[in-house]
């Protein structure tokens, strides 16, 4: 009797420590991989980078199809799995596959991708991180001003000689 109260009190106490552990921050929501396409880069690590950075950086022909695996951790009956991309979704969006995410075409910029586990539409915990995805040459700053640079040069270049043929003729005709 007295080792089935021990065994009892044991359970108590360790279910109580997991569920502090579980307030105090640690998530249910494990990110796994991270795909192009899905497939592995093999000369990217993509967790690593995120591991190491706080970010993916991507360019932009590797945006076109991003797969996220994920993994949930005891969902509790009534729970909904949502993600949500900051600064390319509106709202909240329904997971229909609990395992992995796929997202494609987005545009070049800088995302915060979410990914949360909801009761009752109200958020119990989310997890998130930080992708970017930079956008081709042709669409940067630095090769726009070049552009404009360079044919700011040539129409310049196209002026001076014109004004410099119209004062050769004027000093030819005097």
């Amino acid at each position: 009797m007295k080792n089935i109260l021990v065994k009892i009190l044991l359970i108590i106490v360790f279910i109580g420590l997991s569920h502090l552990n579980y307030v105090q921050g640690q998530t249910r929501i494990k990110l796994i991989d991270i795909k192009i396409n899905n497939q592995v880069n093999p000369k990217i690590d993509l967790l690593d980078s995120l591991a190491i950075h706080g970010q993916v950086v991507l360019d932009y022909k590797n945006s076109k199809r991003l797969h996220f695996d994920y993994k949930i951790d005891s969902l509790i009956h009534g729970e909904s799995i949502k993600y949500k991309i900051e600064g390319f979704d509106a709202d909240w969006i329904n997971c229909n596959n609990f395992k992995q995410l796929v997202i494609t075409n987005l545009d070049p910029g800088s995302y915060d991708i979410k990914v949360g586990i909801f009761n009752d539409n109200k958020s119990v915990e989310e997890t998130w991180f930080h992708i970017i995805i930079l956008p081709p040459f042709w669409k940067t700053f630095w090769f726009k001003l070049i552009q404009v640079l360079f044919f700011g040069g040539i129409i310049l270049t196209l002026y001076f000689q014109k004004v410099r043929l119209k004062r050769k003729i004027e000093t030819r005709n005097k």
